[in-house]
């Protein structure tokens, strides 16, 4: 949320060899997708 790294870096920072397969699962488990994630305010409890 708070990176200035691109969606591509970050999967690639986490052991994913496919960007696209990284937004799936992103998506899967939060419900969005990191674009949008990243302009949506979140609320942590």
């Amino acid at each position: 949320m708070y990176s200035g790294q691109s969606i591509q870096e970050i999967a690639f920072e986490l052991g994913f060899e496919d960007p696209f397969y990284f937004s799936k699962v992103f998506k899967k488990v939060t419900g969005q997708a990191p674009k949008a994630f990243r302009v949506t305010p979140q609320k942590f409890t």
